[in-house]
């Protein structure tokens, strides 16, 4: 520190001398290694502030990164590469990425299994309630509304419906999804990890598999050449050591700088997701050769063949003669008529006949392709009502239950990981698990807003439910309607938008509200009115 006073021993003649002197550290070299930067302690002091300053992150934002998939031979597949792949493939990690990288090509490729994928990804819902099932006898305000409050937080800093979003299809294509909760501080992101990377274990803890992060693996895929900017700084991180601590949980980072094969996730945190499109391929593999014999012979068929036949007589008569000649004279007159708009051939007299020569091979029956495309959306959870082969786009019917039941299924193995991690999230805060709320992700069969609607009207009248839920239910903010009825009362828009009077309205007689005159004595006609009010048939 500057003028700082101190005994040095430098040699006997300056023992017990006392001399004012700065400190000073060489902190680096220049580029060129020819001059050293000297800073003071105080320089050193603020630096290392504004390095902290400028590492300091107020949002509390964590890093997620994305792994790709392994890339594997895009060979055309049989029907024995199928039957070989699906024998024991639970078991083989290989063989389920092989499938996986199989549905993922047809996905991109194919009209039916992308065009199915495209419309459940389009329609997919993934809108989150959540209901307190388990409050005690005797609830806390206080302890349910932190509870509320850190759950919606939590859907916000994850973006939880688009994760829903990617992984239900992600599980109905590959069969699985493999996710996992990071939190720092107090703040949360969910990250996903692809098989090969992960890896399922055999073992379980309260019917939930153990999952294993091959780090062999994942230092693999994160060999990649680092993005540098002007200053030849990196713009995300240096190594993967760095990259493994600011993106992975802290076990995975552990295992990797104690040079483990695998690291164990804690079971809490990890979601694991199973479902499978695999049985449609079978039928997606006959349906592909459909096509690529009906493009050879589509190829056959633009071909003219024309053949002119030459008389064997020109060859003699004991056949020795090679009729060279007269063969490329009729080639060439033949050739000549040819280029001609209107043809007009007069053979020489060595030609016979000349004739087309046209493919005897026909297309594939349309009958045996529209039964192999029924497989296929069969195997995917759509089927035609009909299964003649005689409907057309207008008149066939379908049925997708089966599809919205497997989608419904995957979203409930969602709702078990969410209300896993919830229970996580309260136990951090110091919540009683009572309070621990239940998510419900809205089935798909409520996509339609008719089917929304008549259930919002059931609900309603016959039900007595909240206004909050009826207005959620056909996407309407109950608290928002509230706030906009209070204003236009207050600004009168009652008055201001009074209905005219017309004859449904009103007996035209602005001094009579309507009605039987409340004066008429007519007993007779006041028994009609009640016998016929108790018969109207209320719309």
């Amino acid at each position: 520190m500057p003028n700082k006073k101190e005994e040095i021993l430098s040699s006997p003649d300056t023992q017990s001398q006392e001399e004012d002197f700065s400190v000073t550290f060489a902190s680096k070299k220049n580029t060129d290694g020819n001059e050293t930067v000297i800073l003071t302690s105080e320089d050193i002091a603020k630096e290392w502030m504004s390095k902290a300053l400028q590492s300091f992150d107020p949002s509390n934002g964590q890093y997620s990164v994305y792994l790709k998939e392994q890339p594997f031979g895009d060979d055309s597949v049989t029907l024995d590469d199928i039957k070989l792949l699906s024998k024991n493939a639970q078991s083989d990690i290989t063989k389920i990425l092989k499938i996986n990288a199989l549905v993922r090509q047809e996905i991109n490729g194919d009209d039916i299994i992308g065009k199915v994928y495209e419309t459940m990804v389009t329609n997919l819902n993934s809108d989150i309630k959540i209901s307190f099932d388990n409050l005690p006898s005797k609830p806390t305000k206080k302890y349910k509304d932190k509870a509320e409050s850190l759950i919606k937080q939590f859907h916000r800093e994850t973006n939880i419906n688009t994760i829903l979003s990617s992984s239900i299809p992600t599980v109905y294509v590959e069969g699985n999804c493999i996710k996992y909760l990071r939190s720092k501080n107090g703040h949360y992101v969910i990250d996903s990890f692809p098989l090969g990377v992960a890896i399922v274990s055999d073992y379980k803890y309260n019917g939930i598999n153990y999952v294993l992060i091959d780090i062999r693996e994942l230092t693999n895929r994160l060999q990649k050449t680092t993005i540098k900017g002007r200053k030849n700084r990196p713009l995300f991180f240096k190594n993967i050591t760095e990259e493994i601590k600011a993106n992975y949980p802290n076990e995975v980072y552990q295992a990797y700088i104690n040079k483990e094969h695998y690291a164990i996730l804690d079971i809490r945190r990890t979601g694991l997701n199973r479902s499978a499109v695999f049985k449609a391929l079978k039928p997606n593999i006959m349906l592909d050769t459909f096509d690529k014999s009906d493009a050879i012979t589509a190829k056959a068929k633009a071909k003219k063949i024309i053949h002119q036949v030459i008389r064997k007589e020109t060859m003699g008569q004991d056949y020795s003669k090679k009729g060279f000649e007269e063969m490329a004279y009729a080639h060439e007159n033949l050739a000549a008529a040819w280029k001609n708009p209107t043809v007009l051939y007069t053979s020489p007299p060595c030609v016979e006949k000349i004739v087309y020569v046209e493919p005897k091979v026909e297309t594939t029956n349309i009958a045996t392709i529209n039964q192999y495309r029924s497989r296929v959306t069969s195997a995917l959870g759509i089927s035609f009502l009909n299964t003649d082969g005689n409907q057309t786009v207008s008149t066939a019917n379908i049925s997708i239950k089966q599809l919205m039941k497997t989608i419904n299924k995957i979203a409930e193995q969602e709702e078990i990981i969410l209300s896993r991690w919830y229970s996580l999230i309260l136990e951090e805060n110091d919540i009683p698990q009572e309070y621990c709320p239940t998510p419900h992700i809205l089935d798909t069969e409520l996509l339609e807003f008719e089917m929304r609607k008549d259930l919002s009207e059931l609900l309603f009248s016959k039900f007595n439910c909240s206004y909050t839920t009826a207005y959620e239910l056909v996407g309407l903010n109950a608290k928002d309607e509230a706030d906009r009825l209070a204003t236009e009362k207050e600004l009168g828009y009652d008055e201001i938008f009074l209905v005219h009077p017309t004859s449904y309205n009103s007996s035209g007689n602005s001094e009579d509200s309507g009605g039987r005159p409340s004066g008429s004595d007519n007993l007779q006609k006041q028994d009609y009115d009640t016998d016929y009010n108790k018969t109207r048939v209320k719309s």
